[in-house]
């Protein structure tokens, strides 16, 4: 019964893009259909680029449900995410608030109709020029396209870029022969669409330059498709510390199947952690590693969480250097009196973000960047992960992280 309603809702929430996408389309005809000074290409234009958006949302969802490629450029593919995800609900805000606006400054539909009358006498007088409010609903209409095509073009060369990002952890029980020890924390490759070619050659050679004791990938390695799964596994053997190279699961790399994922990377002989740890040596220190599974669909994150880092406590080496791999980030509330250091990432920074401190990440995360740290001595690093399921970011630059540990006792705040 639970699934079901996931299931619903699911449903709901994706057949409502393609539904607000088409209403735009018709709000926008209706406002521009009178305005005879506007060229009748200009007036059809934003309904015109809402209908091909929608057109290619519903082939990709189609495909998607066929189980083929859709063939489309991902600068069409970064377009229809950024009109659906980002262009409508921003412009139904700026809509509303324009909308509140008015009826807060009393605009009757008398004072309405006598605006419109005296606008008409005035082109009639002056020429085909636009009255205030014609070029109110001009620019309120035309404002979704230009919106996309400036979001998709700010967007098309984040996806090559990534930063090296350097946090040092001091840790108060760290051994102290670890202390200096380097770990590349690579998360949310996404593997697919928005990341591939030669990025993925980058984020190999860019992670060996750093020189790494160990390299950890805290899930989501593919966007979606299996198929994507060959390209990830030959980034990943472009890293060379192989011995040293630990990987878990995320949400994105279930979706066609737990087996389908797990498979391939477990025959190839990487060391893909499912509810276990893996004992290495690091500069004469034992030091263990565990990773723990994303969970079953339709579980609850509490209880994934739970059940999951119940396993990862069962399977802790006390004789060992601790560090437990996430990819939720609050794993970490339900482990750290055990792991003195959980790595994770899902959250990609919050990806779009007004401030370092306001947006999307502290409204939907505890934890969504960075370094975080607690009184009982564990601290929890979290990445804003190297590659893209979405194709912009704001104030979330894509990253590998550099994990430099340090003997030195914690202060509690969140970084």
């Amino acid at each position: 019964m639970r699934r079901r309603m996931r299931f619903l809702i699911f449903l709901a929430i994706l057949l409502s893009f393609p539904a607000f996408s088409l209403l735009f389309a018709v709000g926008s005809w209706w406002v521009l259909r009178g305005m005879e000074q506007v060229p009748r290409w200009a007036r059809l234009l934003p309904a015109g680029v809402a209908v091909v958006l929608t057109g290619a949302f519903g082939w990709m969802v189609a495909a998607r449900m066929m189980d083929v490629a859709a063939g489309l450029p991902g600068v069409v593919v970064a377009a229809v995410y950024l009109w659906h995800l980002f262009v409508v609900p921003l412009c139904l805000l700026v809509f509303g608030v324009v909308w509140v606006v008015k009826k807060m400054k009393g605009v009757s539909r008398e004072r309405v109709i006598k605006g419109e009358a005296s606008g008409a006498e005035e082109v009639e007088a002056s020429g085909p020029l636009l009255t205030r409010r014609q070029a109110l609903q001009l620019g309120l209409a035309s404002f979704p396209a230009v919106m996309i095509v400036s979001a998709t073009a700010a967007s098309m060369p984040q996806l090559s870029r990534f930063r090296i990002r350097r946090i040092e952890v001091p840790l108060a029980d760290l051994p102290a022969g670890l202390d200096g020890v380097r770990i590349a924390h690579l998360s949310d490759s996404h593997v697919g669409v928005f990341t591939e070619g030669r990025v993925l050659e980058e984020i190999a050679r860019r992670t060996n330059e750093l020189d790494p004791d160990l390299v950890v990938v805290t899930g989501d390695l593919i966007n979606n498709s299996v198929e994507d799964l060959p390209a990830a596994m030959e980034m990943l053997r472009g890293i060379e510390r192989q011995d040293r190279l630990f990987l878990c699961e995320g949400n994105h790399d279930l979706f066609q199947g737990h087996s389908a994922f797990r498979q391939p990377l477990l025959d190839a002989g990487f060391r893909l952690l499912l509810n276990e740890g893996a004992r290495v040596e690091v500069r004469g220190v034992p030091v263990q590693l565990t990773g723990i599974c994303w969970g079953e669909d339709g579980a609850r994150r509490g209880a994934m969480l739970g059940e999951h880092t119940a396993a990862a406590r069962e399977a802790a080496d006390p004789d060992a250097f601790r560090i437990l791999l996430a990819h939720h980030p609050e794993a970490f509330d339900y482990a750290q009196d055990v792991y003195p250091l959980t790595l994770a990432g899902h959250t990609h920074g919050g990806q779009i973000m007004l401030t370092r401190e306001l947006g999307p990440g502290p409204l939907m995360w505890k934890y969504w960047s960075g370094l975080y740290r607690v009184e009982s001595g564990a601290a929890l690093v979290v990445s804003n992960g190297v590659g893209n399921w979405f194709p912009l970011r704001v104030n979330a630059p894509a990253e590998i992280v550099l994990v430099t540990l340090r003997r030195g006792r914690l202060e509690r705040r969140g970084a």
